[in-house]
């Protein structure tokens, strides 16, 4: 039988180092609300992505969520945002490679919907804050 007296201190003792920390996290960030909606591209549900919520003039963090089935949900402060969707999807003729590499991938939401976006919500704390964003191909 094995004594585990003595190695009771190696295994605890770092995990009680942690507690104060730990006892320290909690609510004392920025109150968020729920926010939540829809997302497509040439009128089809965006498979998979993320979505970003800015602050509209950039001076608190950015919340972000995932985009699956054309749907998200999340969590943002409240205040004017600047929303920024971005996607990709394996690039139309992209082969796998004789090496087993990966498809080379394309970001195919335009830039005006992440990088240059044009798009904004105001997020409230009464709600619903409910946005859908139908998003259109490049312009030519």
């Amino acid at each position: 039988m094995t004594d585990c007296r003595h190695g009771w201190p190696a295994v605890t003792a770092p995990l009680l180092c942690w507690l104060p920390l730990l006892a320290g996290c909690g609510p004392s960030g920025p109150a968020t609300v729920p926010v939540s909606g829809s997302v497509s591209f040439a009128g089809q549900p965006v498979a998979e992505g993320e979505i970003q919520f800015r602050s509209a003039d950039g001076t608190s963090a950015s919340w972000a969520g995932p985009i699956e089935g054309g749907r998200y949900q999340m969590r943002s402060t409240v205040g004017p945002k600047r929303v920024e969707i971005i996607a990709v999807r394996p690039k139309p003729g992209a082969k796998p490679k004789p090496s087993g590499e990966q498809v080379v991938n394309e970001m195919y939401i335009p830039a005006r919907y992440n990088l240059e976006s044009e798009l904004t919500a105001e997020v409230t704390q009464a709600g619903p804050n409910q946005f859908d964003f139908s998003l259109e191909p490049a312009r030519r």
